[in-house]
């Protein structure tokens, strides 16, 4: 059976193939582009198209510069500089990256601005409608302050980072979304879309599908089974699929197939100590399935296998229990930089360095 990448680039190869030059392929991940490449040079696509990871496809087309955080934070620090002249930076750091995140979302969710901020100011007034005069203390007058500022910090801070021509990344993807008739579907370069692998899309993500989808200037190909498809269950895994398809992508589906229920399989479960112990079993597994070579200078082999973990905590103890055989494995999950060596040698050399500032 054919892994869900290798079946689109033998169907874009076929099917697409006369109008490649002029098609960009959007995909959710940088691997997964690399992945389709490899693939449809090997169904015999000479000249690539064009392949983007999502958000590198927003920040290209949008026109826009996703900047930094760092930078986001000091233009918001300047925007709420000019309302509260004594705001001390070192204080706002702290929740002024809980804001942006929240402008991002607000943007990446396409939200109603006005009337999102006018409905948190009335449930502000609400709560300093509670209050005594006694307890309106100046730090809660500043707090109230704050909710009724929101709306204005959040246009100019769009205001000063547009200027720039940049933003962070919910605003790339709302100027995007909501241009998209006119940046994506009269592209003078690239006369169609094809959007691989998505799932569960943001607002502003499903309006640039849609309005492309509607104008055939776009095709969405979907990883789905019938198994999540099924309007007669409350399969929750399957619920933004089954909204796809029944609201407007119903028409020239693919793919979807069957194999969750009806191909064959073999399940074993294994029983260990401890969770530690899961890396030298799955490096035992691993052992078991590779195929030995067949002369002397060759390689050991192993067949197409992928190592889920539930739990990335375990993902260090299973790299030390594996065999130098498996070095350079692809490795897809993330590591937090508080499980990382670097975390360790940092943290050290900040507890040396108060240690030196106590004895002084």
């Amino acid at each position: 059976m054919l892994s869900f990448l290798e079946q689109c680039a033998e169907y874009i190869a076929t099917s697409h193939q006369h109008r490649l030059t002029h098609t960009c392929l959007v995909l959710p991940t940088a691997r997964s582009g690399r992945v389709l490449k490899g693939y449809l040079k090997k169904h015999g696509v000479e000249v690539m198209p064009e392949v983007l990871p999502i958000d590198e496809f927003v920040a290209a087309f949008s026109g826009l510069e996703n900047t930094v955080s760092v930078m986001q934070l000091l233009e918001l620090f300047d925007v709420f500089s000019q309302i509260d002249k004594e705001l001390k930076l070192d204080k706002f750091t702290g929740w002024g990256y809980v804001l942006l995140k929240d402008f991002d979302i607000i943007d990446r969710s396409l939200v109603p601005v006005h009337e999102l901020f006018e409905n948190l100011k009335d449930i502000k007034n609400m709560e300093r409608w509670k209050l005594s005069s006694e307890n309106a203390t100046p730090r809660i007058q500043e707090y109230f302050k704050l909710w009724e500022n929101l709306e204005e910090v959040y246009h100019a801070l769009r205001e000063r980072l547009f200027a720039q021509g940049q933003g962070y990344a919910g605003m790339l993807y709302r100027h995007l979304a909501e241009n998209a008739e006119t940046i994506l579907a009269q592209h003078p370069v690239y006369q169609y879309f094809i959007f691989v692998g998505f799932n569960a899309l943001s607002q502003a993500e499903e309006r640039i599908f849609k309005v492309l989808h509607e104008d055939d200037k776009a095709e969405i190909i979907w990883d789905a089974d019938q198994y999540y498809l099924q309007t007669d269950t409350e399969n929750k895994a399957g619920f933004f699929m089954r909204q796809y398809a029944q609201r407007w992508a119903g028409t020239n589906w693919h793919f979807q197939g069957d194999n969750l229920l009806k191909s064959a399989k073999k399940i074993v479960a294994l029983s260990v100590a401890n969770a530690s112990m899961q890396g030298k079993v799955a490096n035992q597994l691993l052992k078991n399935w590779t195929i030995a070579p067949k002369t002397a200078d060759a390689k050991p082999v192993l067949p197409a296998t992928a190592l889920v973990l539930a739990d990335e905590h375990l993902l260090m103890p299973v790299l030390h229990s594996l065999d130098e055989t498996y070095a350079g494995a692809n490795i897809t999950i993330g590591l937090s930089l508080k499980d990382s060596s670097l975390f360790t040698m940092v943290d050290t050399l900040f507890e040396q360095q108060q240690m030196i500032s106590f004895s002084k």
